[in-house]
C-alpha cells in the first residue's frame, strides 16, 4: 500500500506540474501582448530625452528579475516559467493599471493556485493581485491628477443589493459564517465590478481585456481536456468532461466557454475573407476547442445558451424580422434533437430534471414563507430539507441550481427584484452598443441563460461581466481620453 501511495503521489505531482505548464502558455501570450501595448505608451514621460525611458526600462527589468527570483525560490524549478511570467506581469501592472487588470482577470480564470501543489504564496495571490490592481489604478490617476470614479444607476443597484445581502445574513442559520462569507466573497465581487468599470476607459484597454479573457479561457479549456485525457476515470462513469478548480464541474466549465464563444464567432464572421488567414485559423481553432468542451461536458444549459447566442446574432444581423424569427425558432427547436446526441442515460436526464425542478420549487417556498429576507444569505443548503415541497431524490445540503432562484430563496422578493433590475440595466447598456460590439450583447445573453441553471449568484464572474459590459458601453458611447 505504501508503494502504491508513493506512486500515486508522484503521478499527482507530475500531473500538477504539467497542468501548471499548460497554464503558463496563455500567460506567456498575454504577457507578450501587454508588453506590445505598453511599449506604445509614454509611460516614462520621455518627451525630450530618451534617458527616462532608458532608466525606467532598466529599473523595470531589475524589478522583474527580483520578483522572478522571489517566486522561483518559493515555487521551485518546476514552475520557473510561471515565476518569470508573474514577475514580468507585476512590473507591467505597475507601468499601467490596465495591465494589472488583465493580469488579475487572467488569474481569476486560470486559477493557478488551484492547480499547483499546496503553496501559501500562491494561495495569497487572488487577493494580493486584486489589491495590487486597485493600487496601480489609484497611483496612475493620482499621477495624472485626475482621480475619477464612475458612478451610475447600475452602481447604485449593486450597492443596494450588497447592503440587502448583508442584512439577510442575520436571518441565516449561521449568521457568523454567513457574514464571514459575505466579507470574503461578496465584498470581493463588488470590488471587481467597480474595478473593471473604472479601469477600462478606452478602446485599446477594452481590447486588452477581451484578448486576455479569450486567451485565459482557452488555457482553461485546454487544461480540462488534458486533465480528462490523463485522468480518464473522471469521465468514465458519466462520460462528461470535468476539470480541477472551483469551475471544474461539467456545467460550470461549459458556462465559462459560453461566456467567450460569441467573441470568436462575431470576429471571425466580421473578418470575412479579407481578414488575415492566420488570425481566422486561430479564432477557428479556439472556437472548435470551446464547442468541443461544451459538447463533451454534455451540459444542456450551456447548449441552450449557445443556441440562444446564435439566434440573437441572426436577429441582430438579418434585416428581415420574419427570417430572423423563423431561424431563431428553428434553432430553439433543434435543442431537443441535439441533446439526444449527448448519449446521457434517460435515468440520468430524468433525475437531473426532476431534482432541478424541486430545487426551484423549494426556493419559491422559502420566499413565500419568508418574503422579506428569504432564509438568509448562504441559508439555502441548510434549509433545503425543511422547505422541500416534495420528497427529494437527493437529501442533505443542496443548492438551487439557478442563480435567480438561489437569490429568491436566500434574499426574498426584494433581493431578487434588485438582482433582476441590476442585470436589466446591464442588458440595456449592451443593447445600446449592439451595432458596434454585438459580441458583448451575445456574451451577456448566453451567460445569463447558462446561469439560469447554475448557482453563480455569488461567484466573481457575473460581477466581472457586468462591470465589463458597462465599461464597454461607456467607452463607445462616452469615450474618455486616457493613456
Amino acid at each position: 500500500m505504501a508503494l502504491f501511495g508513493i506512486k500515486e503521489e508522484a503521478l499527482s505531482l507530475e500531473l500538477t506540474t504539467a497542468m501548471t505548464q499548460i497554464e503558463a502558455v496563455p500567460f506567456f501570450f498575454i504577457i507578450l501582448y501587454l508588453i506590445y501595448t505598453t511599449s506604445k505608451l509614454d509611460v516614462f514621460d520621455a518627451t525630450e530625452s530618451a534617458t527616462p525611458l532608458l532608466y525606467g526600462s532598466v529599473f523595470a527589468s531589475l524589478l522583474a528579475g527580483v520578483l522572478f527570483l522571489s517566486f522561483f525560490d518559493d515555487w521551485g524549478f518546476n514552475h520557473i516559467v510561471l515565476s518569470l511570467e508573474f514577475g514580468i506581469g507585476i512590473v507591467l501592472g505597475l507601468l499601467h493599471p490596465v495591465n494589472a487588470l488583465c493580469f488579475f482577470v487572467a488569474n481569476q480564470f486560470l486559477r493557478p493556485w488551484e492547480v499547483m501543489e499546496p503553496n501559501d504564496l500562491m494561495f495569497a495571490m487572488p487577493r494580493a493581485i486584486g489589491v495590487f490592481a486597485i493600487t496601480s489604478w489609484a497611483l496612475h490617476d493620482l499621477k495624472r491628477r485626475g482621480f475619477k470614479i464612475v458612478w451610475n444607476q447600475s452602481c447604485v443597484l449593486l450597492l443596494l443589493f450588497g447592503v440587502w445581502l448583508f442584512l439577510t445574513t442575520f436571518k441565516s442559520p449561521d449568521p457568523d459564517m454567513a457574514q464571514t462569507t459575505f466579507f470574503d466573497g461578496t465584498t470581493r465581487n463588488l470590488a471587481v465590478f467597480f474595478l473593471v468599470l473604472n479601469m477600462i476607459r478606452s478602446k485599446w484597454q477594452l481590447e486588452a481585456v477581451i484578448y486576455t479573457l479569450v486567451l485565459s479561457v482557452s488555457g482553461f479549456a485546454a487544461l480540462a481536456v488534458y486533465y480528462a485525457v490523463n485522468h480518464p476515470e473522471t469521465t468514465a462513469e458519466t462520460g462528461r468532461l470535468s476539470s480541477v478548480s472551483m469551475m471544474g464541474n461539467s456545467n460550470d466549465l461549459a458556462a465559462v466557454m459560453v461566456m467567450v464563444l460569441p467573441i470568436l464567432m462575431v470576429r471571425m464572421l466580421r473578418g470575412g475573407v479579407r481578414a488575415p488567414l492566420l488570425k481566422q485559423v486561430v479564432l477557428g481553432l479556439m472556437g472548435v476547442l470551446f464547442l468541443g468542451v461544451i459538447w463533451w461536458s454534455k451540459s444542456r444549459g450551456a447548449l441552450l445558451a449557445v443556441i440562444v447566442e446564435v439566434a440573437f446574432f441572426v436577429l441582430l444581423s438579418v434585416r428581415s424580422r420574419k427570417v430572423a424569427i423563423g431561424f431563431g425558432t428553428l434553432m430553439l427547436l433543434s435543442f431537443f434533437p441535439l441533446i439526444s446526441l449527448f448519449n446521457r442515460s434517460a435515468a440520468d436526464v430524468s433525475e437531473s430534471s426532476t431534482s432541478r425542478s424541486l430545487y426551484w420549487k423549494t426556493a419559491v417556498m422559502m420566499a413565500l414563507k419568508n418574503p422579506l429576507f428569504g432564509v438568509g444569505f448562504t441559508g439555502y443548503p441548510a434549509n433545503f430539507e425543511r422547505y422541500a415541497p416534495e420528497v427529494p431524490l437527493e437529501w442533505g445540503n443542496r443548492t438551487a441550481h439557478s442563480s435567480w432562484f438561489l437569490v429568491l430563496g436566500e434574499t426574498g422578493f426584494i433581493g431578487l427584484f434588485l438582482y433582476v433590475v441590476l442585470f436589466a440595466t446591464v442588458f440595456f447598456a449592451a443593447w445600446k452598443i449592439r451595432k458596434e460590439l454585438p459580441e458583448i450583447l451575445l456574451v451577456l445573453v448566453g451567460y445569463l441563460m447558462a446561469i439560469t441553471f447554475l448557482s453563480h449568484s455569488y461567484l466573481i464572474y457575473p460581477y466581472f461581466l457586468m462591470g465589463f459590459v458597462l465599461a464597454a458601453e461607456r467607452v463607445y458611447r462616452k469615450p474618455v481620453v486616457d493613456l
